[in-house]
Order: structure tokens, then C-alpha cells, then sequence
């Protein structure tokens, strides 16, 4: 007669990831939380039916040999695109998945050929319009005149990516079955595209971030944004294409949702940003690895991506506070910081004002109080959709800015985090749960909603 499974003897053999509990059919696992705030799973032996299909998915029992592409943007530019890939690869290998993330490469029409007087033909790269090129690497070539002011935080965020991640090395390709061979696709079990805004139809949304060259049953998204709430008309019929070739979809916004059913008139599975897969804990990880003294005492933290409102500064003095503006480049050794001070001055801030989307994650998964503004950049589109769902989601509307709302921070309303962190811990495990049934057991379509 089986026994009831043994999910860990000590808690060191447990690495918290949830696929047991996501897995179980008679819900006899629950995850129960610990004094220093970890959960760990526990079966109800009444309900247990010794199906063992907890043992089955644990990533340290045994592992699956499952191997999984993660195609998405890679900026060494920006934080939130950093830690978003380093979340969704972390939650993939809690899973016990073999991941490998990127595909860094130019297609044919991104060189062109030149004779040498030797006679033979070489592959010389033609600096042609960025729109044109399916996927840029800004470190690895030569950093350009735009470039230059960032360079020290592409260092920093680079070295983050490739001690953290498995990436691709450079491919150079003709077609895309010329793809599928370089990459090894026959040992590849699921690509799957997200998160950030791998379809903004505005700077994203190239072919291969649909993978165009990958077969349906391979072809999965996971929280992959849009970036706006409605999609111009000329993009429409060549999203819908490629679109309902995924075997599974998931979104990030509710909007998402949206475009996918005027579309397809199917609907399809709303996630959270990866970064809130991981709990508090592991992202103080990060920080507690690197000492980072010389931004203490009471401070106010900026992260604005299009310009910063000139009334801060105003905002800052008047609440006697210091202010770190993480993206001012007039401030050359707060703005070449890696991941690890981005993640601490969010941690760490008496309040958080920004436009950015992952920093305003950020700044719920630390309980931090921030506001959000509206970008204003010139040249650019209106994103606020992606708070404005975020908000929705954490009922945090209140903390979209307006005149009168932070004249005086220390008069504004605190959020009530317990609240907060109910809603978040119950989002971690349903999308740890989804992303474990669409990777381990047969689905159709958006079933798994």
C-alpha cells in the first residue's frame, strides 16, 4: 500500500516554489507560512488520494528535463526589463526547468556583403535604421553616441544578467529554419514570449516576438504586455495571425485581455508582472549581497523614465527630505547604479514618485508608500494603462497623483499593506499554479484562465 508522499524532511529541501500545491487534484496540499514568513507546503492526509503527483513536479525530488526558451526584451538599459527576465527564469528553475533566455540575433537582411580584395565575401554589419534590426544587443557592440551617458549601468546590468541567467550567444541567420537549427529547437519542449512590452506595437512586436518560427504546440506567453489599451488598426490583422497560433496565452493587463478578444474573440489567461512571483525575501537577497551605506537617513526616491516634474524638488524640501533621482543623468554615479541600488532605494524610501511601471512593483512588494504620474515624454505614446491596471489590481488608486495629493507627504493616508500582501500572496500562487499546469500537464487554448 503507498504510503502518504514525504514533500521534505527539513525545511532546507524545500524550495518553496508551490508546484505540489499547484498540482495537487483533491487540494490536499496548502501552503502554510512559517515565523520568518516563508510557506512551506503541508498535506492534509484525509484528503490525500497518493497519487504522488506532487513528487512528480518537485524541482529537488527529481527533475523534469523540461527545457524552456524565454524570449523577451533585453535592455540592459533599464531595471524593471532586467528583473522582470531575472523573476520569470528564477520561478521557471524553482520548477525544475532548464531555461535559457534571449535570442540575441540579426537576420540576413540586417548585413550585407562585402568583397575583400582577397576575394572572399564577408558579413559586415550596416548601421540601418533601429526599426529594421529584429533584435539589438546594446553591449555587446560598440556603444553608440546615445548610448554613452548609460554606460556604466549597461555594465552593471549585463554582468547581473549573464551571472544570473542562461543567454544565448549571438546568432547569425538566413531564415528561420536556419534559426531552429543553431538554436537546438528539437530540444527546446516551450518558448514562451513576456513579460514586459514584447508587443508594443510602438518600438516592439518583431516577428520572432511571436515566434513566428516556432510550432503551435511549442508557442506559450506569460504576462506579455501590449503596452497600450487599444492597437492601431494597421496592426490588427497581422497580430490576430500570429496571435492564434499560441497554444497558450497570458497577458498582463486587463486591456491585454481585451485586445486579444477583439482579435480572436477568445479569451485568455490575466497575470501579474514575474517580479511579484517572488516574495520580499528573495529580492532582499539581492540587496544583502552588495553593501550599499551611502544612501541612508530619511529620502525620497525618484524613477521617472519620460521628464521629471519640476515641482519635486519642491515636494522634497518642503517634507525636509533628501532626494535620490535614480534617472537623472546629471547625476552620473546614482544614474550608472546597477539592480542592487534600484532595488535597495526602493526598499529603503520614506516614499517612492514615479512613472515606472516596475517601480511602483517594486515599491508594493517592499510596502513602500509612492505615488505615480503620468509620463510625460515627448515622442512617445500614452502607457498608462499598465499602473493603471496595477492599481486596479491592489485597489491603489488613490496613488495616482494629482495637484493636491503630496504637497505635504506626511499627510497622506498610508496604505494598508496587510491588505496588499493578501492580494499578492494570493496572485503568487495562482500564477505559479497556472504556470505549472501549462508547462506539465496537455492544455488547449486559454483553458487554464
Amino acid at each position: 500500500m503507498k504510503s502518504i508522499p514525504t514533500l521534505y524532511d527539513v525545511k532546507e529541501k524545500c524550495c518553496g516554489c508551490t508546484a505540489c500545491f499547484a498540482i495537487c487534484p483533491t487540494k490536499a496540499i496548502t501552503m502554510v507560512e512559517d515565523t520568518e514568513g516563508f510557506d512551506y507546503p503541508k498535506i492534509d492526509e484525509k484528503l490525500c488520494i497518493k497519487c504522488y503527483k506532487c513528487l512528480e513536479v518537485c524541482p529537488i525530488k527529481m527533475k523534469n528535463n523540461l527545457k524552456v526558451c524565454v524570449i523577451t526584451i533585453i535592455d540592459y538599459k533599464n531595471y524593471g526589463n532586467r528583473l522582470q527576465n531575472y523573476a520569470l527564469n528564477k520561478i521557471l528553475e524553482s520548477l525544475g526547468v532548464d531555461v535559457i533566455n534571449g535570442l540575441k540575433f540579426f537576420s540576413k537582411s540586417d548585413w550585407i556583403l562585402n568583397k575583400k580584395k582577397n576575394g572572399k565575401r564577408t558579413l559586415i554589419y550596416e548601421q540601418i535604421p533601429l526599426k529594421t534590426i529584429r533584435f539589438w544587443n546594446n553591449f555587446r557592440e560598440k556603444i553608440s553616441q546615445n548610448n554613452k551617458k548609460y554606460k556604466n549601468r549597461i555594465e552593471k546590468l549585463y554582468k547581473f544578467t549573464e551571472k544570473n541567467m542562461k543567454t544565448f550567444p549571438y546568432l547569425y541567420v538566413n531564415n528561420n529554419e536556419d534559426l531552429k537549427n543553431q538554436i537546438l529547437d528539437q530540444e527546446i519542449d516551450y518558448y514562451i514570449v513576456g513579460s514586459d512590452q514584447v508587443w508594443n506595437p510602438n518600438y516592439e512586436g518583431h516577428d520572432f516576438e511571436f515566434l513566428d518560427f516556432a510550432d503551435f504546440k511549442k508557442k506559450l506567453s506569460f504576462s506579455a504586455s501590449f503596452g497600450v489599451s487599444k492597437l492601431p488598426d494597421i496592426c490588427k490583422e497581422r497580430y490576430a495571425k500570429y496571435l492564434q497560433t499560441f497554444k497558450n496565452l497570458s497577458v498582463r493587463e486587463k486591456t491585454g485581455k481585451e485586445i486579444i478578444y477583439d482579435l480572436l474573440e477568445k479569451s485568455c489567461h490575466v497575470s501579474v508582472d514575474p517580479t511579484m512571483l517572488l516574495s520580499s525575501n528573495e529580492w532582499e537577497k539581492i540587496i544583502n549581497g552588495n553593501k550599499i551605506e551611502k544612501y541612508s537617513g530619511e529620502y525620497i526616491v525618484t524613477y521617472f523614465l519620460g521628464e521629471l516634474p519640476e515641482k519635486i524638488k519642491k515636494i522634497a524640501v518642503e517634507n525636509k527630505m533628501k532626494l535620490y533621482c535614480l534617472n537623472d543623468e546629471n547625476d552620473k554615479e546614482l544614474f550608472g547604479e546597477g539592480v542592487e541600488t534600484f532595488l535597495y532605494l526602493i526598499k529603503n524610501a520614506k516614499y517612492v514618485l514615479t512613472d515606472s511601471f516596475h517601480a511602483a512593483v517594486f515599491s508594493i512588494i517592499f510596502n513602500t508608500n509612492f505615488y505615480v504620474f503620468n509620463r510625460s515624454q515627448k515622442g512617445t505614446v500614452d502607457m498608462f494603462t499598465r499602473l493603471n491596471s496595477l492599481l486596479e489590481l491592489f485597489n491603489l488608486n488613490d496613488r495616482i497623483y494629482n495637484d493636491r495629493s503630496i504637497e505635504k507627504l506626511c499627510e497622506i493616508d498610508k496604505i494598508t499593506w496587510k491588505r496588499v500582501n493578501k492580494i499578492l500572496k494570493e496572485k503568487r500562487t495562482e500564477e505559479i499554479e497556472y504556470l505549472s499546469k501549462i508547462l506539465f500537464e496537455e492544455t488547449k487554448g486559454a483553458e487554464y484562465e
